[in-house]
C-alpha cells in the first residue's frame, strides 16, 4: 500500500492468516493523520496467491480471491469512555449493548478467540459503567459465546443474538418489561475458550481434525470434566419464578413399542406472566460403554400467568435410552439394554428440580 507514492505498508509475502475477511491475510494495522481538505493518493497492489501454501492441496487451485480494506475514523476529541460513565452516573439505570457482527463471526471462518474485539475496548466499557453504577444492564449481540470477565459484577446480563429488523423493539419490550425473557441457552457458555471440548482438537495438523472429543461435546463435556461453565446448557431467567411438583409416569417401563410420558405441575409462583422451558435429562444407571452424565431427551415450553399451574407434557421413548454400538455386525447398530434409567426434570442440565 502506497500513500502519497511511499511506500506505507508491506504485507505482500504474508504466510500466516488472519482472523477476519476469511482466507485473509494477518492484519497489519497502521494509521496517518489527515489534514481537513488536503487529499491523498493511495495505491494498493495485491496478490491472490493461496497462503499458507499448505492450502493449495486443499482447494485444489493456486489462486483464490483477494482484496484489500482502507477506512478512516475521524478525530475524536472526547474521552469516550468517560462519556460514558458520566451518563450512567446520572441515570437511575444504564443499558450498555457490546458483542459482535458480521465482521467478527460468520459461517466462512472460526474465531481465533472469544474475547469481544477491538482490543478489549467493549469490555472497559462494560467495567466503566458498572463503576459509575452499579444497576446496569449488559446486552450482548452475539451469534456465539463471548468472554464476560465481568460478568459476575453486572446485576443483569441480557444475551439478544441477532434479533434482525425487529431488534429494538424486541430488546424494548424485555428491557422495559413489557414482556418476560423466556429464552434458555441452546449452548453452554464457558468461562474462557480452554474450556472449550475441541479446544485440543481444532483445526487439527495440516487442517486434518481428529474429533477427539467423542460424544462428549457441549454439558455432556463440562459435566464430565467437572468444570464450571460462565452459563450452563438450557439456562434461563425471566422476571418471575417457578415451581415444579411432583412428576408422575404414565408406567415404568419402557419398551420397544410403549413409550414413557411424565407429567410434570408448574407453577408460576411470582408476579409476571412468562414461559417455562422444563427439561427432562436421561441418565444411564449402568451401561456397557462409556455414557455421559445424562442426556436431554424431551423439553416443553409453557405459558403462566401469575399463579397459574398447568401440566407439562414429556414423552420418552426407545431412542430415548439407546446409543450406538460399533460392536454390533459389521456396520453397528443402535442399541438400547436392559437396566435401570433415571430422569432428572429441570430448568437447566444444572438445575435439577
Amino acid at each position: 500500500m502506497f500513500v502519497d507514492g511511499e511506500l506505507f505498508i508491506d504485507n505482500w509475502d504474508w504466510s500466516q492468516e488472519g482472523e477476519a475477511m476469511f482466507s485473509a491475510s494477518e492484519d497489519v494495522l497502521k494509521s496517518i493523520q489527515l489534514e481537513e481538505g488536503k487529499p491523498v493518493e493511495i495505491l494498493v497492489e495485491s496478490t491472490s496467491e493461496v497462503r499458507p501454501a499448505s492450502k493449495v492441496a486443499i482447494i485444489g487451485r493456486p489462486h483464490d480471491y483477494g482484496g484489500c480494506r482502507i477506512g478512516y475514523q475521524e478525530e475524536d476529541k472526547i474521552d469516550r469512555l468517560q462519556e460514558a460513565a458520566d451518563v450512567a452516573r446520572e441515570a437511575d439505570v444504564a443499558v450498555v449493548v457490546v458483542g459482535l457482527d458480521a465482521e467478527w463471526e460468520s459461517e466462512g471462518y472460526d474465531r481465533q478467540t472469544m474475547d469481544l474485539p477491538k482490543d478489549g475496548s467493549q469490555d472497559r466499557l462494560v467495567e466503566a459503567v458498572l463503576a459509575a453504577n452499579p444497576r446496569t444492564v449488559v446486552v450482548t449481540q452475539s451469534g456465539t459465546p463471548v468472554s464476560m470477565p465481568w460478568a459476575t459484577r453486572a446485576p443483569a446480563i441480557l444475551q439478544a443474538w441477532y434479533q434482525g429488523q425487529e431488534a429494538g423493539n424486541a430488546l424494548a419490550d424485555v428491557l422495559l418489561g413489557n414482556n418476560s425473557p423466556s429464552g434458555k441457552l441452546p449452548t453452554t457458555f464457558p468461562v474462557q475458550i480452554e474450556d472449550n471440548p475441541a479446544y485440543h482438537n481444532w483445526p487439527g495438523e495440516n487442517l486434518k481434525t481428529v474429533y477427539g472429543e467423542g460424544i462428549y461435546i457441549g454439558y455432556r463435556h463440562y459435566e464430565r470434566s467437572k468444570i464450571t461453565p460462565l452459563f450452563p446448557f438450557g439456562h434461563g431467567l425471566t422476571y418471575t419464578t417457578f415451581e415444579y411438583g411432583t412428576p408422575t409416569t404414565s408406567n415404568s417401563i419402557l419398551s420397544e413399542s410403549e413409550g414413557i410420558t411424565i407429567t410434570v405441575p408448574v407453577t408460576n409462583t411470582g408476579s409476571v406472566a412468562a414461559h417455562e422451558i422444563v427439561q427432562a435429562y436421561v441418565k444411564d444407571v449402568k451401561s456397557t460403554l462409556p455414557r455421559p452424565e445424562k442426556e436431554l431427551q424431551a423439553f416443553s415450553k409453557v405459558f403462566l400467568q401469575p399463579g397459574e399451574t398447568k401440566e407439562v407434557i414429556l414423552k420418552l421413548d426407545k431412542h430415548s435410552v439407546g446409543y450406538f454400538d460399533t460392536s454390533l455386525g459389521q456396520t453397528g447398530a443402535w442399541l438400547a439394554e436392559k437396566g435401570a434409567f433415571q430422569v432428572l426434570i429441570g430448568a437447566s442440565s444444572v438445575d435439577t428440580r
